[in-house]
């Protein structure tokens, strides 16, 4: 997986909202993590709108994972955080429609 580029305002926002700001880190594939933990990229030979419509599957199957987790837990409090969570993949799904109509 290709490394993600931060950018300064980034870093910034990224080490005021996190406690432990190798978290955000982590998953943006920033760390120094075994490689094997990341899906390898998605070939540069698959046109965009279909790595975009593979993106939107994945970010999908994220929720439908998060709906399946909060059902097993039952717990209120797990139910909020996944929620919270859940409310910027939908934002993100959002905006990759908006961006890019062609992968509905």
């Amino acid at each position: 997986m290709n490394a993600y580029t931060l950018t300064t305002q980034l870093r910034t926002a990224i080490e005021s909202l996190f406690d432990d700001p190798a978290m955000a880190y982590s998953s943006l594939g920033v760390d120094e993590g075994p490689a094997d933990i990341y899906e390898p990229n998605v070939s540069t030979e698959t046109g965009i709108v279909d790595r975009l419509a593979k993106l939107r599957g994945k970010l999908e199957s994220y929720l439908v994972q998060m709906a399946a987790e909060s059902a097993e837990i039952g717990c209120q409090e797990s139910t909020d955080t996944l929620r919270m969570q859940a409310i910027g993949i939908l934002i993100a799904l959002r905006e990759m429609q908006r961006h890019v109509p062609e992968i509905a």
